[in-house]
């Protein structure tokens, strides 16, 4: 066993810090110290993964590259070496990767991790790929397991940015094994939203608000700023109501030109007052 790394001793109540990484995977460590080393390892380690663009954003979240990951590796002296690789069938490589410390060749970490030509995104690769990635993803696993925490105080998801490659394949094709998949329903356009009923209450939705500007252009009464100042005054009445002032604005051969005066008018008075004001409007003006 390697001897335990022992940290100088300081006055009184300082806390005696390691500046190294590698310090890390020594022993000896309390928990202030560890989290001192960590976050100026973190911090470095974040400048180096935006200054090389080593990440991806996948679904609103940043996962780091691989080589991030085997460089924070460097940064506490731990190397990653393949142990074994074997094809597991005629599309399928699986490699075991070891994490070995630089200081004395000890192994602190292992993992294994697969690829394969089924994966979606992969159908295409050759073999060499498929085992090189293999190993690629067992080196990222394996410092996940033990050091993903570090990772996360850089501002990183704590997975590497390659494992991620299955969950979105698994997503974007979840019609596997010979299923077939459910059409997806077209969204719905302008075109597809039904005329309302005259006994419909208008509501301050995107359903009614087109409603209400469909029956205004087909009247030829289409001013953007009187209508909205029309949408709120009819807001719990019924499209009754609203046919009713188009009735009434072209029976007196009122145009769109006369929305602006007539609408900021009558926003002020009840249903029953408007016909007497649209009159009266339609008077003055003809005076």
């Amino acid at each position: 066993m390697a001897k335990a790394t022992v940290l100088p001793a300081k006055a009184e109540g300082e806390l005696a810090v390691p500046k190294k990484g590698s310090d890390l995977v020594a022993f000896a460590l309390n928990p202030d110290q560890v989290l001192d080393i960590a976050s100026d390892l973190a911090n470095r380690l974040k400048k180096m993964i935006i200054d090389l663009k080593l990440y991806s954003n996948i679904k609103g979240k940043n996962y780091a590259h691989v080589e991030a990951w085997t460089t924070m590796g460097s940064m506490l002296g731990i190397v990653a070496m393949e142990e074994e690789s074997k094809k597991l069938d005629p599309n399928t490589w699986e490699t075991i990767v070891v994490l070995k410390r630089l200081s004395d060749g000890a192994v602190i970490g292992r993992a294994s991790h697969v690829c394969s030509r089924s994966e979606r995104s992969k159908k295409t690769w050759e073999e060499y790929a498929i085992k090189s990635m293999s190993a690629t993803r067992a080196t990222g696993k394996a410092f996940r397991l033990s050091y993903s925490w570090i990772m996360n105080l850089a501002g990183y998801e704590p997975c590497p940015k390659e494992e991620m490659d299955q969950v979105v394949d698994a997503e974007e094709a979840p019609f596997e094994n010979g299923n077939t998949p459910k059409p997806t329903p077209p969204k719905p356009t302008v075109d597809d939203i039904p005329e309302p009923a005259q006994k419909d209450i208008y509501r301050d939705d995107n359903v009614c608000k087109i409603q209400l500007a469909r029956i205004f252009k087909r009247a030829d009464l289409w001013n953007q700023g009187a209508v909205a100042l029309f949408a709120e005054w009819l807001q719990g009445k019924t499209f009754a109501v609203a046919s009713d002032f188009i009735y009434l604005m072209k029976t007196h051969k009122l145009l769109a030109s006369d929305m602006p005066v007539v609408v900021n008018e009558i926003k002020e008075l009840e249903v029953a007052q408007i016909e007497e004001f649209i009159i009266g409007y339609k008077e003055s003006k003809n005076a």
